[in-house]
């Protein structure tokens, strides 16, 4: 299937797993998460695109025109087969079936394939890193943007996470979910900014 958004073309699966939401549609008509598209375009200049719960990789496709390398990360090995196969045309996107969590060891993942997969729940047994542990593996040293995007995990992952994040400097764009406990995230010292559904957490 040809999607094309702003006068760029991408050939992905039939697979979208959004029943009558009709997602591709949205993504090529701009009414999916056009913050977070701008935001791509805006901060990816040629360097690295770290994408956390990449899905079946809409916002990895989009930053693989603006960064010189896109790292994918999504552990549900549904969604993951999907983005495999949307990605696998562009050499400049690597994709990684892994969680990102406050220790390294395993964890569980729903399988459903879409975008509210969340780690904790389900039976299927995936590996799962520290972001600092994740990094080091994949030699990533430095990024021009941190999208993260793990249905409401988010909070305690940069709360674990934080000493690192701070000191690895890249911007780290989260994806806020309403309904997640949100009083352990350590804000003291971030410059913030809310851009639609995304909280942007920088350096000074």
């Amino acid at each position: 299937m040809i999607v094309e958004r702003h006068g760029r073309t991408f050939e992905v699966a039939e697979e979208d797993f959004s029943g009558d939401w009709d997602f591709w549609g949205r993504f090529s008509n701009g009414t999916w998460e056009p913050e977070t598209l701008d935001l791509i375009e805006t901060m990816c200049h040629g360097g690295t695109f770290v994408d956390i719960g990449a899905w079946i990789g809409p916002t990895s496709l989009w930053a693989a025109a603006h960064a010189d390398r896109v790292v994918a990360i999504e552990p549900d090995p549904v969604a993951f087969a999907v983005l495999e196969k949307n990605t696998a045309r562009l050499p400049n996107i690597e994709c990684h079936q892994v969680a990102v969590g406050p220790a390294d060891g395993l964890t569980t993942i729903t399988t459903a394939g879409d975008s509210m997969s969340r780690t904790g729940a389900g039976d299927y047994i995936v590996k799962c890193y520290t972001i600092k542990t994740l990094f080091d593996r994949l030699e990533i040293t430095d990024a021009d943007l941190i999208k993260m995007d793990i249905e409401g995990a988010e909070r305690d992952v940069v709360a674990y996470a934080e000493p690192f994040l701070r000191a690895f400097g890249a911007p780290l764009a989260l994806s806020m979910h309403p309904w997640a406990p949100g009083s352990n995230l350590p804000l003291n010292g971030w410059r913030t900014e809310d851009v639609g559904h995304l909280q942007i957490l920088a350096t000074p």
